[in-house]
């Protein structure tokens, strides 16, 4: 998941690089595990609870995500950069 968020993390700095100048802010938001059917399908713990609580204790909030929580951290981003210089900006969980 590191090696991922890194990548994600240069994509937005050459597309910031390269926007430069056209009015388009380039910001990324890569929350890591989020409590979705997507991820439990995925995971295979729709089921299988051993999974999520496998994600959760990997975690140093002890649990994953929520979508309302990364909907507010897009929310936070809408209203930032409407305001002020953001761009090239990565918000990154590290966790799980």
């Amino acid at each position: 998941m590191i090696g991922a968020n890194l990548n994600l993390r240069a994509f937005t700095n050459t597309w910031t690089k390269d926007l430069k100048g056209r009015g388009i802010r380039v910001n990324t938001i890569s929350p890591g595990a989020i409590d979705t059917p997507s991820l439990r399908k995925a995971s295979e713990a729709t089921e299988d609870e051993s999974r999520i609580r496998a994600l959760t204790e990997r975690n140093p909030l002890g649990r994953i995500g929520t979508p309302d929580e990364v909907a507010s951290v897009v929310a936070f981003f809408l209203q930032v950069t409407q305001r002020a210089m953001f761009t090239g900006s990565s918000c990154m969980s590290t966790a799980a």
